[in-house]
């Protein structure tokens, strides 16, 4: 990510997110009342001589709004501003109107805000860890298939395919037909990431995984090299969520947070299942438990921190005490497995060093 002063400005920064993780990060940076500008379109209604309705058109142009809401969309592919425009490159479009603005990686973006804290600043600077190449997955069966990008931010669904394969027991040799079709489909489609990836997953219950790879050798595929074949116990997405948690332990940001949400979510469900009393949820009674000493764990889900205005300031003060009283703060990704565990308990939840009725 690319970061600069504008001018001599001490106020307003330009900003380019090159990846999606940038952008993810640039999501994180923003805050409800900062003044975001880049280009965008807008719809402008032109008026027309007498006697002639009104031409409504679609132009680009530089606007800039106070964020009133802020928005992580599209897993990975872009953020959305919105709020009222303070500023707009062309006269014809109202101030005070609302409008989104919608950011994506290499879309340079002015960040103005009023005071800047050395720590913002710093924080701007930061650069994060950088990915390489990335892990892709095929949860495959003979009736669907799954293909996915594992990032660190999100397990991105890039395809799912249904093909139509007769039953063996019909006729085998259009089964076979069918099913090497199928399996062209497949290489085709991991080839065209084949530059982005640094292996890929073969996951499924059954013996179509293990065919599917015996069909690459036989080619033999330039996909064979990157090949890991697993077995699982669930197919479709539920098997992206048994292949995170069969991995324990790793280093590789690929996998890191979603191996720790995915370890996080299973401790709460199984303290939630022994209603052992030692999990807390909800605004005001995270907030009690906090000034207890008893959180060893605040989970939140970044969605809840983001997007609402309201949630942010509420969200910072009660990370800092929690902070404050020797507890780990863990930000869950809505875009990764088992999220919807934490977004069922409101976003907000404390796994306790101690029971709490």
């Amino acid at each position: 990510m690319k970061v600069k002063q504008k001018n001599k400005s001490k106020n307003t920064f330009i900003i380019t997110p090159e990846t999606e993780e940038d952008i993810y990060q640039l999501f994180l940076k923003i805050r409800i009342g900062d003044l975001v500008g880049s280009r965008t379109t807008r719809k402008i209604t032109l008026q027309q001589n007498e006697g002639k309705s009104a031409k409504v058109t679609r132009e680009l142009v530089f606007l800039v709004v106070r964020c009133e809401r802020l928005e992580y969309k599209g897993l990975g592919d872009h953020i959305k501003v919105s709020g009222p425009i303070v500023e707009s490159s062309d006269d014809k479009i109202s101030l005070h109107s609302h409008h989104s603005i919608s950011i994506a990686p290499l879309q340079d973006v002015e960040l103005t805000r009023e005071v800047w804290t050395d720590g913002d600043i710093d924080d701007l600077y930061t650069e994060k860890d950088t990915i390489g190449k990335s892990v892709f997955i095929l949860v495959i069966s003979e009736s669907e298939a799954i293909f996915a990008k594992f990032g660190r931010i999100a397990i991105r669904i890039l395809a799912q395919v249904t093909p139509s394969i007769p039953r063996k027991s019909s006729s085998s040799t259009q089964h076979q037909e069918a099913l090497e079709r199928y399996f062209d489909e497949l290489e085709e489609l991991g080839l065209r990431y084949l530059d982005e990836m640094e292996k890929l997953v073969l996951l499924g219950t059954g013996f179509t995984k293990n065919n599917f790879k015996d069909y690459l050798d036989s080619k033999p595929s330039k996909l064979v090299r990157l090949l890991e074949v697993k077995d699982t116990l669930s197919e479709g997405k539920n098997a992206l969520t048994e292949y995170v948690r069969s991995i324990t332990e790793t280093d590789d940001p690929n996998f890191k947070n979603a191996v720790e949400q995915v370890n996080y979510t299973d401790k709460l469900l199984e303290e939630l299942g022994r209603d052992s009393g030692k999990v807390a949820y909800g605004v005001d009674h995270i907030e009690k438990v906090i000034e207890m000493g008893a959180v060893d764990v605040l989970i939140i889900l970044d969605e809840l921190i983001y997007s609402e205005p309201l949630n942010r300031e509420q969200m910072e003060k009660i990370i800092d005490k929690t902070k404050k009283y020797g507890g780990t703060v863990f930000i869950a990704k809505a875009n990764l497995p088992n999220s919807e565990v934490i977004k069922g308990l409101g976003g907000l939840v404390g796994l306790l060093r101690f029971p709490v009725d």
